[in-house]
């Protein structure tokens, strides 16, 4: 299947006529493409059937501190930075394991946020054709194509 099929053809073909030099000179401007016109009017909520192709989710650390923290009070401190939303604040007075905890905790966060960016953009970017390419695909089907 070439190109042009696939794309379903223009979606609004037109044709002009310019006079050069007196002549009358015809051209065909294809416009756009009926799979860019149908990308254009994609409803604005993925259908449950699309999977977007993104980045891969990063890893989580380690849930509980390292068991080399012998320090249970440092150990709750810890898992209780954890549970907290508020990732820009260190915890204080810990140990060297514990701020390498911490750095795991924080590089992983920072990973997640590029990671939500990539997903989002990989779903507003992706889900358009993949339903003008679901909507060829059925009038491919009905046409017995």
């Amino acid at each position: 299947m070439n190109k042009h099929e696939y794309e379903g053809g223009p979606a609004f073909p037109t044709q002009t006529v310019e006079r050069i030099e007196g002549a009358a000179q015809s051209f065909d401007i294809p416009g756009m493409t009926l799979r860019d016109y149908l990308a254009a009017h994609a409803p604005p909520d993925p259908q449950k059937w699309f999977k977007p192709v993104g980045p891969q989710h990063p890893l989580m650390p380690p849930l509980e501190p390292p068991k080399e923290i012998a320090d249970d009070a440092e150990r709750r401190l810890l898992a209780s930075w954890r549970s907290d939303p508020c990732f820009d604040i260190r915890p204080a007075g810990c140990s060297p394991d514990g701020l390498k905890w911490v750095a795991r905790w924080e590089e992983y966060w920072k990973a997640i946020l590029k990671w939500e960016a990539g997903k989002s953009r990989a779903l507003f970017i992706q889900w358009p054709y993949a339903w003008a390419d679901a909507v060829l695909e059925e009038q491919r089907g009905l046409q017995g194509k």
